[in-house]
């Protein structure tokens, strides 16, 4: 059982009323980025045909080695791109899905580094931090507060951010942001858990399931 799913049981056994829905809606895997240049906080371009064929092959790849071994290949080529936040973005994404947390936070606060309002980061970090911290931590209280900072600055970008495909209808984008806010409230609920806030907690994880 993954330790998300610890945390949230534990305070289930405080808070069973909201158990049936929590137990179906704890954070998932962070999924592979697969469009390149949507649903970034800003539009980057690439400067040759072979950077804009680098950037799209980092996005396509389905291989979690290979998706990694990509973007470093186009910083090492580009070091300038444009693209270096989603390539820092990509690579932390696939690192949390090896389960490596430990690098998937260095990239991942280098990618806010570079792009500080794409939601999409934050909420990734809101995750691990969320997720991998325990309660003994000697760092704890500054991992739960980046966690609960990323997750509010996310909650906030979603609600003016602009859909990744104009061909999308409204609905399925609301639909899509609800989805992404939610993973915010369960992170700041999981945190409220770790500092003993049940009450937050309580408050938070409804919000995510609701």
């Amino acid at each position: 059982m993954r330790r998300t799913e610890l945390l949230v049981a534990g305070f289930l056994a405080v808070v069973p009323a909201i158990a049936p829905a929590c137990a179906q809606t704890a954070p998932a895997e962070a999924q592979a980025v697969t469009e390149p240049a949507k649903g970034l906080s800003h539009e980057p371009k690439p400067k040759s045909g072979d950077e804009n064929k680098m950037v799209i092959a980092m996005g396509k790849a389905t291989d979690i080695d290979q998706r990694i071994a990509l973007a470093e290949a186009l910083l090492a080529k580009y070091p300038d791109t444009e693209y270096r936040g989603l390539a820092r973005l990509i690579e932390a994404a696939a690192y949390h899905q090896k389960g490596d947390d430990l690098k998937a936070v260095i990239f991942g606060e280098e990618s806010i580094g570079v792009d500080p309002n794409n939601f999409k980061t934050l909420l990734l970090m809101a995750d691990i931090y969320s997720q991998s911290t325990h309660r003994n931590d000697l760092d704890r209280e500054d991992r739960l507060t980046k966690a609960d900072k990323y997750a509010q600055e996310a909650l906030v970008l979603l609600k003016t951010a602009a859909k990744p495909d104009p061909k999308l209808s409204d609905s399925n984008w609301n639909n899509a942001k609800k989805g992404e806010e939610s993973r915010a409230y369960i992170a700041m609920g999981l945190d409220a858990i770790l500092r003993g806030k049940f009450s937050d907690a309580k408050s938070n994880i409804q919000k995510g399931i609701d």
